[in-house]
């Protein structure tokens, strides 16, 4: 299908309109009351895959514990995750430490301040590097994000698939030949990302009070349900995972994840993990315990919970947790277990999955 492109509409008065309705409807997140390119930074990295609700206490704690570049390079990457736990996406943290790091040893620890400069470090993509450029440094560069794909899809009548990576090229021609300000970018990206997310929303769109809809062409054309097209689709694939939790009433052992998977560098239990789902015998549970060390138990020293689920980008994790109650954990002086207290469990960081198991009271896990 083709697509429909506006020609009556001055660029300017697309550009005035929202500003003047941003000035009017603006949203007072923390990071907007800085200039300073660092808080900026972790906002958005945190933001890139995490809602501003959910994601805002994360920031605060964040820039809390580490001010300034210099801080986050200094920190330890358990530190850094241990903060970070509970957002998921661990390799958005890795990437914020590495960079950090490069910024300290590469850049005299003074935050780069050329778009190719922040669009060199690791993690950073070309709607990062955009946003920070402009709200950091008032450069002219657009922002393209969900919300402004959504925008420009329904006011300009783009009927691609907006998730593909050559609509996303085109999006921004579209966004920086038509619509963008390059007089007021910070401004003008800000105004756009909030317009998408507080009226052209993805499923009911405020067009009512949309300050530009007389020149839209998905309202003109009745087609704001239908539009930005998006035709990719995830599938997911299920992995079951087997969790051997062996513990006293106060402590257990622990796992560092160091393979090149899922969760890299978070600690979990010792797994087994399994093509089917379904319970682990018992005599399979006792090899894996025995291959550790030497432990006599029975079916009804075992406590068996789950399954929970977690669900990620590309796969859907089902876990299952076996706790073995044990007098002491001495036996298991094994490289790569550590043995943390319970009630602490908050100092380092694990996946989601296990911070629900961690969580649940019904399981006695505090003493």
């Amino acid at each position: 299908m083709a697509t429909f492109y506006v020609s009556n509409m001055p660029k300017h008065s697309f550009s005035n309109r929202l500003l003047k309705w941003h000035a009017k409807n603006p949203r007072p997140h923390p990071w907007k009351k800085t200039k300073d390119p660092y808080h900026i930074w972790i906002s958005e990295i945190i933001l890139q895959q995490t809602k501003v609700e959910a994601g805002t206490p994360y920031y605060l704690r964040f820039v809390k514990s580490f001010p300034n570049v210099t801080a986050l390079a200094a920190a330890s990457l358990d530190e850094v995750y241990a903060l970070w736990s509970g957002l998921g996406y661990y390799s958005r943290a890795r990437n914020l430490h590495e960079s950090a790091k490069r910024i300290v040893t590469e850049f005299d620890g003074i935050f780069p301040t050329t778009y190719e400069d922040i669009l060199s470090l690791k993690g950073v993509g070309p709607y990062t590097a955009a946003a920070i450029s402009s709200f950091a440094f008032d450069l002219p560069t657009a922002v393209l994000d969900g919300n402004v794909k959504r925008v420009i899809a329904r006011h300009h009548g783009f009927e691609k698939d907006v998730m593909t990576q050559a609509s996303s090229k085109e999006l921004t021609q579209i966004l920086e030949q038509d619509y963008f300000d390059p007089k007021n970018p910070s401004s003008f990206n800000q105004a756009i990302m909030d317009f998408g997310a507080i009226l052209c929303k993805p499923k009911q769109p405020n067009c009512i009070q949309c300050p530009v809809s007389k020149d839209c062409f998905a309202l003109k054309k009745n087609k704001t349900t239908t539009l930005p097209v998006r035709k990719a689709s995830i599938k997911r694939k299920d992995r079951y995972f087997h969790y051997i939790v062996l513990r006293t009433e106060t402590h257990a052992l622990f796992k560092k994840r160091e393979s090149k998977d899922i969760w890299q560098h978070l600690y979990d239990f010792p797994l087994l993990e399994t093509t089917e789902k379904g319970t682990l015998p018992t005599p399979t549970i006792t090899s894996f315990v025995n291959e550790m060390a030497e432990v006599s138990f029975k079916e009804d020293d075992l406590r068996i919970t789950g399954p929970k689920s977690q669900l990620l980008s590309h796969q859907r994790i089902i876990a299952r947790f076996y706790s073995l109650y044990l007098t002491d954990l001495d036996m298991f002086n094994i490289e790569g277990l550590h043995l943390f207290e319970l009630k602490n469990s908050s100092n380092f960081a694990v996946p989601k999955i296990i911070d629900l198991y961690l969580k649940d009271k019904s399981l006695y896990l505090f003493s």
